[in-house]
């Protein structure tokens, strides 16, 4: 079992809107690859949240889980894309994933369950969500291994939320740009994996690496045959790479399956495929 901790809300493009989240996408992929997974996060009292809630049910994901803020609104981002269909992202404040109460996932993590928690910084841009975060990962159990997808938006982390989110993780996904400023805070991807953890690093177009204290594999980016936008491909990425190293995969079928699904995400409108097939073609990958 996988438990997933973070923000679930609104991405508002410029002539649609669709559910999104980083932790959301992640889950539905798991889900979707066949692991089992819990989500828990937090939605307003609003015609969103009831969008949400109805969309989480369908996707076969536990809509209890999924609280009631009776005063803070559903979460909410504004997207603009440039001309390659790279996203930028408004992020507004005060929302009700801000607020997630911890208790139920913390009763699950001591049952000792779990094989993997996931979390990232944008959960954690105000003290009662780091505290949130930082608690769940004291709790867990020896065997539950920590995966952090840092996600560093602008105005939405800080110093201590960097640090502390690089030093609980077992598995890091990071872009390259992300791992410039871990380094900055003296935290270079060699320190990183000499402490026993493993890096997934994502390059765009030139790839992606993987890195451990015993291995570094590289794997570089096939040309994509379309780009609808790169909205959800880094968690796509995460969930894919997430998926092969629950299920054993080396790191080279690891680094391949992670960058084809992420390729695949790329070519369709927003962060979750409506062709499930795109999920077959990375446990073939995994399979073979």
């Amino acid at each position: 079992m996988t438990l997933v901790l973070g923000e679930i809300l609104i991405d508002r493009f410029p002539t649609y809107s669709r559910v999104g989240g980083a932790p959301f996408n992640f889950a539905v992929h798991l889900h979707r690859f066949g692991l089992p997974v819990r989500f828990f996060s937090r939605v307003g009292r609003d015609e969103a949240g009831e969008e949400i809630l109805h969309l989480v049910k369908t996707l076969g994901l536990n809509p209890g889980d999924i609280q009631v803020d009776p005063n803070l609104p559903t979460g909410a981002v504004d997207v603009s894309l440039d001309a390659r269909g790279v996203p930028e992202f408004d992020i507004l404040p005060e929302r009700a994933y801000d607020r997630i109460d911890p208790e139920e996932a913390e009763k699950l993590l001591t049952l000792g369950a779990f094989r993997l928690v996931y979390y990232g910084t944008l959960i954690q841009r105000t003290a009662a969500g780091f505290e949130t975060v930082q608690n769940l990962l004291r709790r867990r159990s020896a065997g539950c291994r920590a995966f952090c997808d840092l996600n560093l938006r602008p105005r939405c982390y800080n110093d201590r939320v960097l640090l502390a989110s690089l030093q609980g993780a077992d598995i890091l996904k990071l872009s390259e740009e992300e791992a410039e400023t871990a380094a900055a805070l003296g935290y270079p991807l060699t320190k990183l994996t000499e402490s026993g953890k493993i890096v997934l690093v994502t390059r765009g177009a030139a790839g992606s690496d993987f890195l451990s204290r015993e291995t570094c594999k590289t794997i570089r980016s096939e040309p994509l045959s379309s780009v609808e936008d790169t909205v959800g491909a880094g968690d796509a990425y995460a969930a894919a790479a997430a998926f092969g190293l629950l299920n054993g995969a080396p790191p080279e079928k690891v680094l391949s399956g992670a960058s084809t699904f992420a390729a695949a995400v790329c070519g369709c409108k927003g962060a979750l495929p409506e062709d499930l097939t795109v999920y077959d073609e990375v446990r073939r990958i995994y399979d073979r």
